[in-house]
């Protein structure tokens, strides 16, 4: 049977009715006037009724597609779709709510819907749409609220829709979505928000949070709140020697230090890096801070055990009290951080208590820093040289160059305090490129005055050391001042020898490759193990002054030299004293081999003038 569509009706009743008319003209005689306009009648009924049959058909087509649309919107949103109206007081809403609540019966009141509600978010539903139904409310709404299941299971359903009026009966009417996977993500991302990803503590905001809510409401039951500032000490050393997910496993670990110690009536907080923050409240005394941090001292003695390694951890401290150091969290935590540097610039591993002494030495470091920025530009900076004399001959080895400032605001500044200064402001990088340009341009300037060989030595800080750049910068200032790479002695200190990652290693070995002598500066005042002399690149090793010091009166510390300057010479290292002061030094240095001495018991240092005679009038 083929099946025809409502066109192919309509236009098989239009040709008929042509074929009858075509007929009535041929056989008019035949047919009466009554006939034909029966006959047209029936033909033009049957146009209309296939007319308004297809017509219903387009549109039921059309409804039904909508419908459709409409059932996968609601399905793509887990929502139902509901209504109530104050008439029948019924409420209809759709299966998609069967499905979210485990349910097989139907649903046709709010008594019902009410009994799976939790109960302590039942009232609060009750009287939000009552108040909607007694107000007669036709804004639109929102309302969410948690629900159990029949089989146990926490469900976030959020309600959203409005009221109506429709022949003076008022409805409610609107959608219902389950948003329980929405708020999950939204409590993950607060979560994150407020806490540090790697321990799970709570972060820097947080503690500011929580700092200021408990200051501003007075939420102090007694006692004091002292703000604690731990610094790990190294921790980006063993980042770079074990890998940072080993530094992560240490983080963790150190934070359940932290709550074994500060167990209670504390807030512990992760503010980034190596830095953690805890407030302690209750504190009657200082006595009360301090033997909560010899606690954690004494609980990081014990190595920190992470797979198959054992890792010595330090932390340094600074303390500041509520009151007393501030009154407000942001001068607190201020205060606190700058007690902690003062812990870890005086050794590490210590704390240290906020005070006046403090605040003002970090003033008076805040007007070096500021001050410190023009001084290059203005030329404040010079340079003065202290000789090193060869202890076989007595004759000039060579010069160290020494910087000092006198400063236009400031009057003169010891390097003890400037140098520390541009250190932490990164002011050192511009400070030494431009003492080697000093140095590099005396140097040559001597150099054209003898045929003498000899030594300038200028210091490198470990922040240099760590620029890449530095290298090119020396190679291009010993083109432009033509000068002989053999002149030149970098100084570094000992210091380098804990950081010497392969890019600083690197770096001095192509100082190296340029020419310019290497010397260990204040050897035996660090942490180095004599090992990593045949690592580093090195033509000299500087023994320290306090060592000499020691010479005739400590027998301990003449064994360390004898033994320091035998195995010097086994690798090929030049010897320099340091700090020289006495005759007796000098007879016993010459005694057991060392080779080069710089101290005063020669000269102090001088301005370039007076120190370059010493090596003319040889």
């Amino acid at each position: 049977m083929i099946l025809m569509d409502m066109r192919d009706k309509l236009l098989i009743v239009i040709i008929t009715f042509i074929l009858f008319i075509e007929s009535v003209i041929v056989f008019r005689s035949q047919v009466s006037l009554l006939w034909f306009i029966i006959i047209l009648f029936v033909y033009l009924e049957i146009i209309k009724e296939l007319v308004i049959k297809g017509s219903y058909k387009k549109l039921y087509k059309g409804i039904e597609n909508d419908y459709r649309k409409y059932e996968m919107a609601l399905e793509a949103s887990k929502g139902s779709v509901w209504e109530w109206d104050d008439k029948s007081k019924k409420l209809y809403i759709s299966n998609r709510i069967n499905k979210v609540l485990n349910i097989k019966k139907e649903i046709n009141s709010f008594q019902q819907i009410c009994q799976y509600i939790d109960i302590p978010e039942r009232k609060r539903f009750i009287e939000f749409y009552y108040n909607l139904y007694k107000n007669k409310d036709l804004n639109e709404f929102t309302i969410e609220h948690s629900i159990t299941t029949v089989d146990g299971h926490k469900v976030i359903l959020s309600s959203q829709g409005r009221g109506f009026i429709k022949e003076n009966v008022y409805y409610l009417s609107g959608i219902i979505t389950d948003i329980t996977d929405k708020k999950a993500k939204e409590s993950e991302i607060n979560f994150m928000s407020y806490h540090d990803i790697v321990t799970g503590m709570p972060n820097r905001r947080y503690f500011i949070n929580e700092m200021n809510n408990v200051i501003e409401n007075k939420k102090i039951n007694h006692g004091k709140i002292a703000i604690i500032f731990i610094d790990l000490d190294n921790f980006k050393n063993i980042n770079d020697s074990y890998g940072h997910d080993i530094g992560d496993i240490l983080l963790i670990k150190f934070c359940n230090i932290l709550c074994n110690v500060f167990n209670k009536d504390s807030f512990i907080s992760r503010f980034g890096g190596d830095e953690f923050v805890v407030a302690q409240y209750g504190i009657k005394k200082e006595e009360d801070i301090e033997k909560k941090l010899e606690n954690l001292f004494e609980a990081l003695k014990s190595n920190i055990q992470i797979e198959e390694r054992e890792i010595y951890c330090t932390v340094s401290i600074g303390v500041s009290i509520y009151k007393k150091d501030g009154k407000d969290i942001e001068t607190l935590l201020k205060r606190a951080d700058i007690a902690m540097y003062r812990a870890k610039s005086d050794g590490k591993n210590k704390y240290q208590f906020c005070n006046e002494y403090i605040l003002e030495s970090v003033n008076k470091e805040y007007k070096i820093q500021k001050a410190l920025r023009t001084a290059i530009e203005n030329n404040e900076i010079y340079l003065v040289y202290q000789p090193k004399f060869n202890l076989r001959n007595e004759r000039v080895y060579g010069y160290e160059c020494l910087a000092r400032w006198n400063s236009n605001v400031l009057g003169d500044i010891s390097p003890l305090e400037f140098i520390p200064v541009a250190e932490n402001s990164g002011v050192i990088i511009e400070l030494e490129k431009y003492i080697i340009d000093i140095a590099f341009r005396k140097c040559k300037e001597l150099s054209l005055m003898t045929d003498k060989i000899f030594k300038m030595s200028i210091n490198l800080s470990n922040i240099q050391i760590r620029d890449e750049k530095i290298v090119n910068y020396i190679r291009n200032k010993l083109k432009e001042y033509d000068l002989n790479p053999s002149y030149i002695e970098f100084e570094i200190k000992e210091s380098v020898i804990i950081n010497s990652s392969k890019r600083n290693l690197e770096i001095l070995r192509k100082l190296k490759i340029l020419g310019v002598s290497i010397a260990l500066d204040d050897f035996g005042t660090g942490y180095s193990s004599l090992s990593y002399l045949r690592i580093l690149p090195i033509d000299v090793l500087n023994i320290d002054k306090s060592f000499i010091d020691a010479i005739k009166k400590d027998k301990k510390s003449n064994y360390i030299i004898e033994s320091i300057i035998e195995l010097s010479h086994n690798l090929e290292l030049r010897v320099v004293a340091e700090g020289v002061e006495t005759e007796a030094q000098i007879e016993y240095l010459k005694e057991i081999g060392c080779d080069i001495i710089q101290g005063f018991y020669y000269n102090k240092p001088e301005k370039f003038d007076v120190a370059s005679k010493m090596l003319l009038i040889e």
